[in-house]
Formats: C-alpha cells, sequence, structure tokens
C-alpha cells in the first residue's frame, strides 16, 4: 500500500522552491489504478454480449472514427500504438460506432527507429520489427473478430497461416464458393482485412489507403 505525502518541487534551474499540494494527500491505495475520461464502453464488451452486432454500417463507422480520431495522429508524430485490441478500442456511441477511438497508449512507439518488439503481443507479427503499418496488422484482426468472413482464422497456429487463410477466403467469396447472405460475409471488410493481414508489413495497405477505402463503402 501506498500513501500519497506533500511534496515540494524544484524548478528548472534548481533555485527556487515552489510548493505543490498533492490532491491526494493522505489517500492509501490497495492496489494500482488508472484514471482516464469515460469514453463508452469498450468493443470487447460490446460484442460479449451481441456477436452478431457487427453490421457493415457499424463497421464502417468504426474504421473511420478509430482512424480519424487515434490512427492518423498517431502517424502523423510517427508513432504506433503497439497494443490494438477490441479491449482498447471505447465507443460512446453503440448505434453507429461512429464515435469510436483507441485507449491505453502504453506501448506506443517510434514506428520509425527500427525497434525490435519488446513484449509478448498476442496477436502483432512477434519476428517484426516495428513499423508505421504494424498497426494495420491488428486492424484486420479486428475485422476477423467481428465475424465478416467466418470464424475458422481462430483455430491457426501462426500469422502466415492467418495471411493465407484470409486470402483464400477472399478467392471463395470471388469463385462464387460462399455466399454473403447465407455465410455472414461482408465483402469490403474481407477485401481490406486481407490487405492488412500480410505478414511483410511493407506490403500491407497505410493507414491513410484504408480510410480512402472505407469511405467509398455502399451499404
Amino acid at each position: 500500500m501506498v500513501s500519497l505525502k506533500e511534496e515540494t518541487i524544484l524548478s528548472q534551474d534548481e533555485t527556487t522552491l515552489l510548493g505543490f499540494i498533492n490532491p491526494l494527500k493522505d489517500w492509501v491505495f490497495s492496489k494500482s489504478f488508472i484514471s482516464m475520461p469515460y469514453y463508452g464502453p469498450s468493443l470487447h464488451v460490446i460484442f460479449a454480449e451481441d456477436t452478431k452486432c457487427a453490421t457493415p454500417t457499424r463497421v464502417k463507422g468504426l474504421l473511420l472514427s478509430i482512424i480519424d480520431k487515434s490512427l492518423l495522429g498517431l502517424e502523423y508524430v510517427g508513432y504506433a500504438h503497439m497494443d490494438i485490441r477490441s479491449a482498447n478500442i471505447v465507443l460512446s456511441d453503440r448505434e453507429g460506432w461512429s464515435d469510436a477511438r483507441l485507449i491505453d497508449f502504453d506501448f506506443c512507439q517510434d514506428a520509425g527507429a527500427g525497434n525490435p518488439m519488446n513484449r509478448a503481443f498476442v496477436q502483432y507479427p512477434p519476428e517484426e520489427k516495428v513499423h508505421k503499418n504494424s498497426d494495420v496488422w491488428m486492424l484486420g484482426i479486428i475485422l476477423l473478430q467481428l465475424n465478416v468472413c467466418g470464424t475458422g482464422w481462430t483455430a491457426l497456429n501462426c500469422h502466415s497461416d492467418v495471411e493465407f487463410w484470409v486470402k483464400a477466403q477472399l478467392d471463395k467469396l470471388k469463385n462464387g464458393q460462399v455466399s454473403l447472405e447465407t455465410e455472414g460475409f461482408f465483402e469490403g471488410a474481407l477485401r481490406l482485412a486481407a490487405q492488412c493481414l500480410i505478414v511483410n508489413p511493407g506490403e500491407r495497405i497505410n493507414v491513410p489507403s484504408i480510410r480512402e477505402a472505407v469511405a467509398l463503402w455502399v451499404h
């Protein structure tokens, strides 16, 4: 347990003492905590409540909102989020999913420094170094988790198998071997997933191009 006490802060030149009153003085915490604005429930919670909630319109709103509110800003400053997953996507608009954003930026990394992965990422390809398109892979995984092309990918054990499987589903769709109506396939999202889920990050679609493609979806 930690008791926070009143602190004194030194100015930059270390010559002037500034009094700082800790607003949490005398509070005692029994465990770690995090404080942040509440933007709504996570995608993980929403999908757990209804596994068939991902309509084409909602998926479009979700992607455009995440890109506009989170990913384009990260790309502008040259960073990658590196922890995109359904629990870190929150939505205040539960009906249209048009106000989604990313939270939990603890593992952001410089996307241009060539850093190796520094933790056991559940879905990011472990062999790649941090790349400006690293987060694109996880957008593809999010699409698969929303069942845009079935659940067969969940039994796969390596990233190259995921890449091959998604492309195979797209080929089946092109050849009329699956039905959008009966199989629940969402063609636009499936095509996008196939462009995101490429093991070589340099060959993946980039974030601005994802936005352009999604903005053209018509339902």
